[in-house]
């Protein structure tokens, strides 16, 4: 399925369809994902993130260069999940919002671009699949939970661009042996 970035999915577009395996995101008209929402009452978004309503299929997902933000809630599973697992961010991105991609199990590895300046809490919350992570030089901090309980996480680069290293943002990551700071 090809989808504009900024599309406004305010019903379940997918609705009984299991079979969406793959999304690849183009610019669309601003290069901005909207921020999802799991309250029923939200108007902006259904309250379900785009892997679940995908059928909870969803492997794999790409965006194009151009795009800058992927919203809050984007790909945020109520339950830990393996299905997804290949994750291609472009190299213009500068943020990726709350709680994005938290729970995806299966995710090993999400190179994060150079350009990217902010990830916000709960982003790779009990990712535990995610084997290593080299933090961009263009980041400033890593917020609250950020990758929490990612226990699969072997090695670790932050930057000295880094000046705040949040509440337990890397809290249960028991697998941790190599630390380049």
């Amino acid at each position: 399925v090809t989808l504009p970035v900024d599309y406004d999915i305010t019903v379940n577009p997918f609705s009984g369809s299991s079979n969406v395996k793959e999304i690849h995101y183009t610019y669309g008209t601003t290069g901005i994902m909207p921020d999802r929402s799991l309250s029923s009452s939200d108007k902006t978004y259904n309250k379900y993130s785009l892997a679940n309503i995908s059928g909870g299929n969803l492997e794999s997902v790409t965006f194009e260069d151009g795009i800058t933000r992927i919203g809050d809630y984007a790909f945020y599973k109520s339950n830990a999940s393996e299905v997804l697992k290949d994750v291609t961010l472009p190299k213009t991105l500068e943020s990726i919002g709350y709680m994005g991609f938290r729970n995806n199990v299966g995710i090993i590895n999400i190179d994060l671009p150079d350009g990217l300046k902010e990830v916000e809490s709960y982003c790779f919350y009990e990712c535990s699949g995610l084997s290593e992570i080299k933090i961009p030089a263009a980041m400033t901090a890593i917020p609250n939970y950020c990758f929490y309980n990612c226990s699969g996480l072997k090695s670790l680069e932050i930057p000295e661009t880094v000046t705040t290293i949040s509440s337990y943002c890397f809290s249960g990551c028991s697998g941790l042996t190599e630390l380049v700071i």
